[in-house]
């Protein structure tokens, strides 16, 4: 991995082979370990799932990376000019909608601790007349 991760080519093709090369390992290295059936039968089964876990691992680990770098890749061919004045993202205050939402959730909690004081209160009621 980290070979193909200093090559001195195109990011594109860096990201292509990183990603192929964890595909082929993980296919191949449970394989290439485990080669036949009798000798999995006679390993741990801790073997076999460490050995899952790691080929996990690979897989996971070389596609998101090569993914990564075909990403930075296309954003290289993103400026500032392919972007539309619609598309710019403007600064809105939303101040007066924050304290409306503010007040609106003060009076939910006011409302709240009523009407769970009105349940305990109704609790203790119920069980003081049961007692």
């Amino acid at each position: 991995m980290i070979a193909i991760l200093e090559w001195k080519v195109e990011r594109i093709i860096k990201g292509v082979s990183l990603i192929s090369y964890g595909i082929l390992l993980g296919i191949f290295l449970a394989k290439a370990i485990i080669y036949s059936e009798e000798l999995a039968k006679t390993l741990p089964m801790n073997v076999i799932d460490n050995l899952e876990i790691f080929k996990n691992l690979v897989i996971f680990s070389c596609s998101g990376a090569g993914g990564s770098i075909i990403a930075n890749h296309a954003e290289r061919f993103l400026s500032e000019k392919d972007i539309s004045p619609q598309q710019e993202i403007r600064a809105v205050n939303y101040d007066k909608q924050f304290r409306v939402l503010q007040h609106e959730l003060t009076k939910t909690r006011t409302y709240l601790i009523y009407f769970s004081s009105a349940i305990l209160i109704l609790f203790l009621i119920i069980l003081a007349m049961i007692i």
